[in-house]
């Protein structure tokens, strides 16, 4: 299996960071002005001490996100700053994308495609404009960071940088090891070594607070369950994701749109082919998988941020476009899907301002997609079970 051990060095184009930095503004830019929705009120009183409390004693180890909310509520509480505050982690994880694509496929102009791509992807949207879902942005930082570390000249950054990944959100538990056989395959042993403790570390102290908290949050319709049907759900969560993201069901407002996007992705095929001077980069398709297991928890694609990305470039690490004005028409097409499904999902979050003070409701049943409640409500009629929601503290 051939690999890339050495992505090439190259510098990214001030020019396309100013076109990528455009974009965020113009596509994300109004949501600064949004309110708090759902459980954002859970988070926007968290002190220092609660952050510490919350982070030792429930059922996800997410120190770094709480943590994250006791500083601006430490500053000041208002969704104008929690926004702000996540509208700039997204500006820097996208730069990030940006120079990790352009290190990974050697290519200016696959890099921008890849970032480009990947901050139009409707369920990229969720992280930027919900402020409670700052652990994705938060995990896309440090984790970007540990990967541009590892190909850096002081790899072992990406030790710390990774950690602090994993402590802001648990989607890419199982990524150390792909840092940990990286680093074995190119003699790095001591560092491989702490990336696999740090792999067991991590799901050591998952496991410790499933055995502990997880009642606390399971779903009483989902008690009985058999093992086998168990088994058969978490099953299908694993492969519906990869599916939605190449057809995001979920984010189509319509037959024209679904249509839309059909067509670009026909398009898409018919146009580009393998690069001759490059084999695939299957570091990148060995994390995607890594991160695709915990889907079988969810299947909701506003966990796969990571993993969408590390399939775009993986992709672009081997592919090119073979016919150019079919190449533009297909980039066309799916740009204006995914900028469709990005307005789409953006509409279930443009609450009012105002100030924390004010009532605000928390639901345990809110799907911000119709896609996902409707599937729900069919599972659950199918199973002759009612509804019932899961417990929060």
């Amino acid at each position: 299996m051939q690999t890339n051990t050495t992505p090439e060095r190259c510098s990214p184009s001030w020019r396309a960071r100013a076109l990528l930095l455009l974009l965020v503004a113009l596509v994300y830019g109004d949501a600064a002005g949004y309110g708090y929705v759902n459980d954002d009120f859970g988070l926007i009183h968290v002190t220092w001490r609660e952050a510490l409390d919350r982070s030792l004693h429930s059922l996800l180890f997410r120190p770094v996100w709480y943590l994250s909310f006791a500083l601006t509520n430490s500053l000041v509480q208002s969704p104008l700053v929690d926004h702000s505050f996540n509208l700039g982690l997204f500006a820097l994880a996208v730069t990030l994308a940006h120079e990790l694509a352009l290190r990974r496929t050697g290519s200016q102009r696959a890099a921008l495609f890849v970032a480009v791509g990947w901050t139009l992807l409707p369920w990229t949207a969720f992280p930027v404009v919900w402020i409670s879902q700052r652990n994705d942005l938060l995990m896309f930082v440090f984790t970007f960071a540990a990967l541009a570390s590892a190909d850096g000249a002081r790899p072992w950054r990406s030790l710390p940088l990774m950690a602090l990944g994993l402590m802001s959100k648990e989607t890419v538990m199982l990524v150390p090891a792909a840092f940990a056989l990286r680093f074995w395959r190119t003699g790095q042993r001591k560092l491989a070594g702490g990336f696999v403790l740090l792999l067991a570390a991590h799901l050591a102290i998952q496991l410790h607070h499933y055995s502990h908290y997880h009642t606390q949050y399971e779903a009483p319709h989902l008690a009985k369950l058999s093992v086998a049907v168990r088994a058969a759900n978490a099953a299908s969560h694993w492969v519906e994701p990869m599916v939605t993201q190449l057809v995001p069901l979920p984010f189509f407002t319509g037959l024209p749109h679904a249509a839309l996007h059909l067509l670009g992705l026909a398009l898409l095929a018919a146009s580009i082919g393998r690069r001759p001077d490059r084999p695939p980069d299957y570091d990148m398709l060995l994390m995607a998988l890594l991160a695709s297991f915990p889907s079988v928890i969810t299947p909701q694609l506003r966990i796969v941020g990571f993993e969408s990305f590390c399939w775009l470039v993986f992709m672009a690490s081997f592919l090119a476009p073979r016919r150019k004005a079919v190449f533009g028409a297909a980039l066309a097409c799916l740009g204006v899907a995914s900028l469709a499904g990005v307005v789409a999902t953006k509409r279930n979050f443009q609450t009012p301002f105002f100030e924390p003070h004010s009532a605000g409701r928390w639901d345990d049943t809110y799907y911000p997609n119709r896609y996902y409640s409707q599937k729900r409500e069919f599972l659950l009629r199918l199973l002759g079970r009612e509804a019932d929601s899961p417990r929060k503290p």
